[in-house]
C-alpha cells in the first residue's frame, strides 16, 4: 500500500522536486521564470504562499503546491490561485492524484468563491488538467490561458 503525507515544505525537499519536474512543470516554470533556476523558483513560490505544502509518497517529494488568496481589496470575492508543480513519479498514480486534486479543489472551494489559475499555453497538459478537473476557460492570449472555477458551481 502507498503512503501519501501532506507536510510543511523543506528545502530538501523542494530541491528534489525541482531536479525531477514534470516536463509539463518545466516548460512552465521557464515560460514564467525564465531567469530563474527550478529550485529558485519553488523557493520563492513557498515563501509567498503560507497554505505551501509537499506532497510525498512513501517518503519521496512527488509534488508542491498551495493556493494563496490573490483577492484584491476591494473586490467582495473572495480568490484563490492553486498551484502545483510536481515530479514524473506523479505519473505513476494518475487515480490516487485525480482523487486527490478533486478533495483539495473541494475543500479550496469552502474556503474561497473562486479559484483561477493562468497556465502557458506551451503546457498544454496542464491546461488539460485544469479542464479534466472542471475548471472552465476564461480567456487566452498568444501566452497565456486562463481558467477558473465558481464555488456555486462546483459539484
Amino acid at each position: 500500500m502507498v503512503n501519501v503525507t501532506i507536510e510543511k515544505p523543506k528545502l530538501t525537499q523542494l530541491q528534489h522536486i525541482a531536479l525531477n519536474l514534470r516536463h509539463e512543470d518545466e516548460i512552465e516554470v521557464v515560460c514564467a521564470w525564465p531567469s530563474y533556476e527550478p529550485e529558485v523558483v519553488l523557493q520563492m513560490q513557498v515563501e509567498q504562499d503560507p497554505t505551501a505544502r509537499v506532497a510525498c509518497i512513501d517518503g519521496e517529494p512527488v509534488a508542491v503546491f498551495g493556493c494563496p488568496d490573490v483577492s484584491e481589496d476591494l473586490v467582495e470575492t473572495i480568490i484563490g490561485r492553486p498551484w502545483m508543480l510536481g515530479t514524473e513519479t506523479l505519473h505513476k498514480y494518475p487515480i490516487r492524484l485525480t482523487k486527490f486534486a478533486i478533495e483539495t479543489i473541494r475543500e479550496w472551494l469552502e474556503q474561497y468563491d473562486r479559484l483561477e489559475n493562468v497556465v502557458h499555453r506551451a503546457a498544454e497538459g496542464n491546461a488539460y488538467w485544469l479542464h479534466r478537473l472542471g475548471f472552465d476557460l476564461l480567456d487566452y492570449n498568444d501566452d497565456y490561458m486562463k481558467f477558473r472555477m465558481e464555488a456555486d458551481e462546483y459539484v
